[in-house]
């Protein structure tokens, strides 16, 4: 539980595309609930735009706001 929670909570983007970046975060979601830890949708959204690449750091002020 801990590793997989620290594993979400540390997810980077970085060259990976954004596809395979929300995939990343949405399968690592699907594996705690799995195992009966719930994982909000406010902090998913959370974590996906805290991960994001700095060339969407407009996108992520945008969306904050």
């Amino acid at each position: 539980f801990n590793q997989l929670r620290q594993e979400l909570n540390n997810v980077q983007q970085r060259d990976m595309p954004i596809t395979s970046y929300i995939l990343n975060i949405k399968e690592l979601c699907d594996s705690l609930v799995s195992i009966n830890v719930n994982v909000d949708e406010d902090e998913m959204m959370q974590i996906c735009l805290d991960g994001l690449a700095s060339r969407f750091d407009t996108m992520r002020i945008v969306v904050l706001a």
